[in-house]
C-alpha cells in the first residue's frame, strides 16, 4: 500500500492545523483570505485520506492554468513525488486515453466540465476516489459543473471546498453549501487571532478624481435624458418609488422580467409594450453612462456611436434615444472631446500615480484591474509612453475581432512578470481568481466594483510577503461612489452571514469537537494523522442506489446519442434516467439521435425565435430532414412564443407552418428540461423496443443514387453532408476519392489539412 510523506521542512500554520483537524471526515467549506494557504489545507487532507484508503484524489479548478498551478503546488510538497502519479487532464486528451489515465494515476487535476462529461460518458468512476477538492467553490451555483460533479461523488468521496469569498447573499452561500453537500463550515478572517500573525498589512487608499466642467455638462445632459425617460415609466405606473440616482441595473432587469411575464400571461396592453421599450432604452443609456463616468471617453463614444451609424443598433429603444434632444446634445459634445483626444481624469491620475511610484522604486510590481477590455487596452497604450514603464495586457478569451490571450500566452506573461520583463500588468477579471500571480507591491482598481468576491480577490493580490498597497480610483459625484459603498457593505454582510451559518452548523452538531489534539504526530512524522485519534467513516451507497457509472452497456435497455455541445443540463437530466445509456458525441446533424431513422433538434423557445431572426433555423432543419427519415423538433419553455421578441406574430406562424408542412417535421412542445428528458425517453422506448445498438448514420427509406454516395462519404468521421457533397462533386466517384492524395483533397472547399489527413488515415485503416 502506497504511503505519502510531506517534505521534511514543511510546517503548517496554527490556523491551517485547526482547519485540517476540524475538516477531517466531514464535507467542509473553507473560507480563507487570498494568500493564506488554502492549498496547504487541501494537501494535508489529501495526504491523510490517501494514506488511509489508498484511493484517488481529485482536484478541480475553474481554468486550465489554475489546474496546472495546483498540480505543481501539490508535487512541490511531497517527498519522492515521482513515486506517485500526478496527472493533469484536459479535453485535448482523447476519451479512451483519459479512461486509462484515470486508472493509472493517484492524483487527478482537472476542470469540472471535463469531469462532468466523463461521468456522463462512463469514462471515470466516482467510486475510485476518496476526496474531491473544489477550488474557487463560490462557483457552485446554478448550472455550473461543480454542482453535478459533487452530486455524483458525494456518496463515495469526502468533499473539501475552498474559497476566499463565497459572496454576500445568504441565499447564494446556502446554495453553494447545498450543492456541494457541505456538513461543516470553516471561516477565518485576517483579523482572527490565529491568522493575524501571518497577515501582512494592506493599506487601502481611495482616490477621488473630479470631472472637468466640460465633462460635467455632458454628464448632466445624459442624466436629464435618463430622468425624463424614467418619468415616462412612472407615468405608466412603473418604478414610481425610485429616483434617477437610485435606479440600478437589477431594478431594470426585474422590471423587464415582470413585463415579459405580463405578456406571457396575455395581460399585455399598450402601456406594457411601451414600458418594455423605455426600460430597454434606460438599460442602454445606463451602460453608456457607466463607461463615460468610470472608464474612458473613447469607450463611451464608441458605444453611443453605434446607435447612429449605418448598420448599428437599430432597435426601437436605441432609435428613441437618438431622437432625444438632451442625448443628442450630450453625444455631440462627447464626439467633439473624443476627436480632440481629451482623456478621462482617471486615466490622467492613473499615469501620475504609476509614474510617481515607479520613479520612487524601479523594482516595484503593480497590477491594475479594469473590468472593460477596451479600457484596459487603452491604459496599456498610454503607460507604454512613460519611461521605465513596461506594461502587459492580461486578458482572457474574447469575441471575434477583440484582442485575446490563450492560456499558454497568459502563463508566459506571468512568467515574464516574475522575470521583470514587465513591471505592470493591466488585467481584466481573468486576473482576479485563483491564478498564482507573482508578488505584487501595489494593486490599483481603475474602478470600484460592487462584488465582495471580486474586491477581496483583487486586494488579495498584494500583501502576501510584505506590506501591500491598494489604490481605488473613484470619479466624484458618479456611480463610482455608490458602487464603492456597496462593495464595503457586501463584504461586512458576507462575514455576518457566514458567522450565522457557521453557528447553525455547530448548533446542529453539538457533539462535534475539534480534533487538534491528534495533530502532533501528523506534523512530526510528515505522514498521516494519528489513526487512533481520527478514523475515517466509510461512505457507503444506499443499497437501492443504482451506480450507473459502473454499469456495462448490456445493463441498459435503451441507448441514445446526444451532441456534446448540447445543453449540459439536458445531458444530466437524461443521465439520471434508469435503463437509458446516454453517450455524448459530436454530431454534425441533430442534437439527439434515437435510431438511424429518428433524430431530434431541440431548441429553447428563446433560441428558436432568435434563430428565425438570424436565419440559422432553416439550414439546420433542412439538414435534419435530409439526413433522417423521421426528424423531430422539440420546442422547450413555458414562455408564450409570440411575446419573446418584438417579432411579427405572422412571421412565427409562417415559420411553424413551413416546418410542419414543407419540411414535414413534427413539432413537440415541452415545458422544461425534465419534461424534455421524459419526452425523449418516451420516444426512445417506442422507437427502439428490443433494438438498443444504433448507428450514427441516418437511414432514409427512399433515396437517390447521389444520396447513397453522400450517405456513404458522410459516414466517415469528421465529414458531414456538406463536406461529402463537395468531395463527390470534385472527385466524381468513391474510387477517385479513395485514391486521391492529401494535397488534392485539400483543394476541396472545407477540407483542410486536418480533414484531408483524417480521410487518408480512414481509407488506410485496417480492420481488426
Amino acid at each position: 500500500m502506497k504511503q505519502i510523506k510531506l517534505i521534511s521542512n514543511f510546517k503548517a500554520r496554527t490556523y491551517q492545523q485547526s482547519i485540517f483537524a476540524n475538516s477531517v471526515n466531514k464535507n467542509s467549506l473553507v473560507v480563507l483570505p487570498t494568500g493564506m494557504g488554502k492549498t496547504i489545507v487541501a494537501i494535508m487532507l489529501a495526504v491523510y485520506y490517501f494514506n488511509q484508503t489508498n484511493k484517488k484524489i481529485l482536484f478541480l479548478a475553474p481554468t486550465k492554468p489554475l489546474v496546472e498551478q495546483q498540480e505543481k503546488s501539490f508535487k512541490d510538497f511531497f517527498v519522492n513525488s515521482d513515486d506517485f502519479n500526478f496527472q493533469v487532464l484536459t479535453g485535448l486528451v482523447a476519451p479512451k486515453k483519459r479512461e486509462i489515465m484515470y486508472k493509472e494515476n493517484d492524483f487527478i487535476f482537472s476542470t469540472p466540465q471535463l469531469i462532468e462529461n466523463d461521468i456522463v460518458n462512463r469514462i471515470v468512476d466516482p467510486k475510485d476516489f476518496c476526496l474531491v477538492i473544489f477550488d474557487e467553490a463560490h462557483r457552485a451555483t446554478g448550472n455550473y459543473a461543480y454542482c453535478f460533479t459533487a452530486e455524483q461523488f458525494a456518496n463515495h468521496s469526502n468533499i473539501l471546498a475552498l474559497t476566499a469569498s463565497p459572496g454576500a447573499d445568504k441565499d447564494v452561500i446556502t446554495e453553494v453549501i447545498d450543492n456541494l453537500r457541505i456538513e461543516h463550515l470553516e471561516v477565518k478572517r485576517s483579523t482572527d487571532r490565529d491568522v493575524k500573525p501571518y497577515v501582512k498589512e494592506v493599506e487601502i487608499d481611495k482616490i477621488q478624481v473630479e470631472l472637468t466642467p466640460e465633462l460635467e455638462k455632458i454628464k448632466l445632459l445624459f442624466d436629464t435624458c435618463f430622468a425624463k425617460r424614467l418619468e415616462l415609466l412612472k407615468d405608466l405606473g412603473f418604478l414610481d418609488n425610485k429616483k434617477s440616482n437610485q435606479i440600478t441595473k437589477t431594478n431594470l432587469l426585474e422590471l423587464q422580467s415582470y413585463l415579459r411575464t405580463q405578456i406571457t400571461q396575455g395581460d399585455a396592453d399598450d402601456n406594457i409594450w411601451q414600458a418594455i421599450s423605455i426600460a430597454a432604452g434606460l438599460m442602454k443609456l445606463q451602460y453608456g453612462q457607466e463607461l463615460f463616468e468610470s472608464q474612458e471617453l473613447s469607450a463611451a463614444y464608441i458605444y453611443f456611436y453605434n446607435f447612429f451609424r449605418p448598420g448599428g443598433d437599430k432597435s426601437k429603444a436605441a432609435e428613441a434615444l437618438t431622437q432625444d434632444v438632451d442625448f443628442r446634445e450630450g453625444f455631440e459634445a462627447l464626439s467633439k472631446l473624443n476627436k480632440e483626444g481629451v482623456q478621462h481624469p482617471k486615466l490622467i491620475k492613473l499615469k501620475e500615480i504609476v509614474n510617481k511610484e515607479v520613479l520612487a522604486n524601479k523594482n516595484l510590481k503593480i497590477i491594475i484591474f479594469n473590468q472593460y477590455r477596451d479600457s484596459a487596452e487603452k491604459i496599456v497604450k498610454e503607460l507604454e509612453k512613460i519611461k521605465e514603464i513596461k506594461p502587459a495586457l492580461f486578458v482572457g478569451q474574447a469575441k471575434k475581432g477583440e484582442i485575446k490571450l490563450s492560456q499558454k500566452e497568459q502563463k508566459q506573461i506571468l512568467q515574464d512578470f516574475r522575470e521583470d520583463k514587465y513591471n505592470i500588468i493591466v488585467s481584466t477579471s481573468v486576473g482576479e481568481e485563483g491564478l498564482d500571480i507573482p508578488k505584487v507591491d501595489l494593486v490599483i482598481f481603475y474602478e470600484p466594483i460592487p462584488s465582495a468576491i471580486r474586491s477581496i480577490q483583487r486586494i488579495g493580490r498584494t500583501g502576501r510577503f510584505r506590506k501591500g498597497y491598494a489604490k481605488i480610483l473613484i470619479t466624484k459625484g458618479t456611480r463610482d461612489i455608490i458602487v464603492s459603498h456597496i462593495s464595503n457593505a457586501k463584504e461586512r454582510k458576507m462575514y455576518r452571514v457566514l458567522d450565522e451559518l457557521k453557528n447553525k452548523f455547530e448548533g446542529a452538531n453539538p457533539n462535534v469537537k475539534s480534533k487538534e489534539k491528534g495533530l502532533t504526530k501528523f506534523f512530526e512524522a510528515k505522514n498521516i494523522v494519528n489513526k487512533e485519534e481520527i478514523k475515517i467513516e466509510e461512505k457507503v451507497n444506499d443499497t437501492n442506489e443504482i451506480n450507473k457509472v459502473s454499469k456495462d452497456n448490456d445493463e441498459y435497455k435503451y441507448q441514445i446519442y446526444i451532441d456534446n455541445r448540447e445543453n449540459n443540463d439536458l445531458l444530466k437530466e437524461l443521465f439520471n434516467i434508469e435503463d437509458l445509456r446516454v453517450e455524448a458525441k459530436k454530431l454534425d446533424v441533430a442534437d439527439i439521435v434515437i435510431t438511424e431513422k429518428i433524430a431530434i433538434e431541440r431548441k429553447a423557445k428563446v433560441d428558436f425565435v432568435n434563430s428565425i431572426i438570424d436565419k440559422r433555423l432553416f439550414p439546420q432543419l433542412i439538414d435534419l430532414a435530409k439526413n433522417y427519415q423521421r426528424p423531430i423538433l422539440i420546442l422547450e419553455g413555458e414562455q408564450n412564443i409570440f411575446s419573446i421578441r418584438n417579432l411579427n406574430p405572422n412571421v412565427i406562424r409562417a415559420t411553424l407552418s413551413a416546418i410542419a408542412v414543407d419540411l414535414r417535421i413534427p413539432i413537440i412542445y415541452t415545458n422544461n428540461l425534465n419534461d424534455t428528458a421524459n419526452m425523449i425517453l418516451t420516444i426512445t422506448k417506442r422507437a427502439q423496443k428490443e433494438k438498443k445498438e444504433i448507428s450514427l448514420v441516418a437511414e432514409k427509406s427512399s433515396i437517390s443514387e447521389n444520396q447513397e454516395l453522400e450517405k456513404f462519404v458522410s459516414s466517415i468521421p469528421k465529414i458531414n453532408v456538406s463536406n461529402a457533397k463537395k468531395l463527390l462533386s470534385y472527385f466524381k466517384s468513391i474510387k477517385n476519392l479513395i485514391n486521391a492524395k492529401e494535397d488534392k483533397l485539400q483543394e476541396v472547399d472545407g477540407i483542410g489539412k486536418g480533414r484531408a489527413k483524417n480521410l487518408k488515415n480512414f481509407f488506410l485503416r485496417e480492420y481488426k
